[in-house]
């Protein structure tokens, strides 16, 4: 079994990215992460049971992309994507 925590990565134009971290229950925090991006309109919750099973081999990141699921994004006049 696996367990994910949610954090945040504050950018320098205001925008907040969200992403789930997965790590393998018995400890596995070695090896190559494997970083999990969902489609359109979508959310990196959707990802959660891939990267349970992919965690099982080392750590696993599910990213949200700007303005979906839970990262914010700050609209100053124009776009920086």
């Amino acid at each position: 079994m696996t367990g994910a925590s949610t954090r945040t990565l504050a950018i320098a134009d205001g925008t907040t990215l969200a992403y789930r971290a997965f790590a393998a229950a018995h400890g596995l925090a070695d090896g190559i992460p494997i970083v999990l991006l969902h489609a359109t309109l979508s959310a990196s919750v959707q990802l959660a049971g891939l990267a349970r099973l992919l965690a099982a081999r080392g750590p696993v990141l599910a990213l949200d992309r700007r303005g979906s699921g839970e990262s914010v994004v700050v609209t100053r006049g124009r776009s920086t994507w």
